[in-house]
């Protein structure tokens, strides 16, 4: 599994844990702050993960070039949500992405990404070019940290690769 946006840790100790006991190889997230994944990683070893999820330090397409054409079985977007769409494109071009993958993306109610739901939603003619299916859904659901003011109804968006090939 691949994240992109590795912030703390949080997520990569949640499904880096489930990931493990469900006899997943390795867990990678990606993370541009080396201050963030100092402390993820601190985090990762105190949950009895690290040799499991490997923090990449640096620029996020930086560190995805590194990883190219190696189709990853699910990847997390969870970064900068203005960068969710050329991510993705980028994501395809590296071969990152092939039908069986999944696209799991993050806050997709609160703050939203319509150019990313829209793409994904498209058929390939819209896209103007050659490109991969995705069949998505949207699941909602509320934010359960912070007082109860704070509260939000969110969504991840969940995109499966169906069919395509990259030209």
């Amino acid at each position: 599994m691949l994240e992109i946006g590795g912030y703390v840790g949080y997520s990569a100790i949640l499904f880096g844990d489930a990931l493990r006991r469900a006899g997943g190889q390795k867990y990678v997230s990606l993370e541009m702050s080396p201050k963030f994944a100092s402390v993820a990683r601190e985090l990762v070893a105190v949950a009895g993960l690290d040799g499991f999820v490997e923090f990449l330090e640096g620029p996020c397409r930086q560190s995805l070039k590194k990883l190219q054409d190696k189709p990853w079985d699910i990847i997390f977007l969870d970064h900068a949500k203005a960068d969710y769409l050329p991510d993705l494109k980028l994501c395809e071009a590296l071969k990152l992405i092939a039908p069986g993958t999944t696209v799991i993306a993050d806050d997709m109610k609160q703050p939203g990404n319509p150019q990313y739901s829209e793409y994904v939603r498209s058929p390939p003619k819209a896209k103007r070019n050659p490109t991969l299916v995705y069949d998505t859904v949207i699941t909602e659901g509320i934010q359960p940290s912070g007082p109860a003011a704070y509260k939000t109804k969110d969504a991840i968006e969940i995109s499966r690769c169906v069919d395509g090939e990259l030209k």
